[in-house]
């Protein structure tokens, strides 16, 4: 059996437990809070990220893109890999932009300013970052909504590990309600099809138990 080691609210681990689940592969999941089990981290896998993965083998697999080629070798059928050989090259194109550049100018700061501050300090989240984050994640919407308008989804009319992955990171910025789905119509109802798939319906559930924070970070406006 397979062990993912993840966080419930990193979209990188949240992609892995849904390629997994698409191929009806059972697995188990052990939590690692990442901001502070570094060792932990360290002694599955020098590369210090999550999502680790150790297969039935006993081997451990680290780095997102080397999951992802391990998990399409799996199942050369499976629903979520592309079907041409261009297909897959911008399918590995789209996971690059929104693992870097998605991530690093909109999940990370939210993630960061609204739950790891808060966990680990308690202090204020810092409101420009939050604005930014708005601000970038607009651009990024124009974009991902002008792919889906070309091609059915971000690739072709099939559901791809790219399509899984940016579903992932909008379940995220959805849970801190920060996807203000009225204004993106186009990625509204694709995000609703993708999320209904089986294989994504579990992630929804996630919950991540909070303290009670101080007064003056509920009032904050952002």
């Amino acid at each position: 059996m397979f062990t993912i080691y993840h966080y419930p609210l990193c979209p990188k681990s949240r992609l892995i437990r849904c390629l997994l689940k698409e191929q009806d592969i059972e697995f188990t999941l052990k939590q690692v809070d990442y901001w502070k089990d570094k060792d932990k981290i360290l002694s599955l896998d020098v590369l210090g990220e999550i999502p680790i993965i150790t297969t039935p083998s006993k081997r451990n697999i680290s780095s997102l893109y080397a999951i992802i080629e391990y998990m399409m070798e799996l199942s050369a059928h499976a629903h979520h890999s592309a079907y041409t050989i261009d297909e897959r090259a911008d399918m590995r194109r789209i996971i690059y932009w929104i693992n870097t550049r998605f991530h690093g100018e909109v999940t990370d700061y939210i993630v960061n300013e609204k739950l790891i501050k808060l966990l680990t300090s308690f202090d204020s989240p810092r409101v420009e970052f939050i604005r930014a984050a708005k601000v970038n994640f607009t651009h990024h919407a124009k974009y991902f909504q002008n792919l889906i308008s070309a091609h059915g989804n971000l690739i072709s009319n099939n559901i791809t590990v790219a399509d899984i992955f940016l579903a992932c990171h909008l379940s995220v910025l959805d849970y801190f309600g920060e996807v203000h789905w009225d204004n993106f119509q186009i990625l509204k109802e694709w995000y609703a099809l993708v999320k209904s798939q089986p294989y994504f319906r579990k992630i929804l559930t996630d919950r991540i138990a909070i303290l009670k924070p101080p007064p003056h970070y509920e009032n904050l406006d952002f």
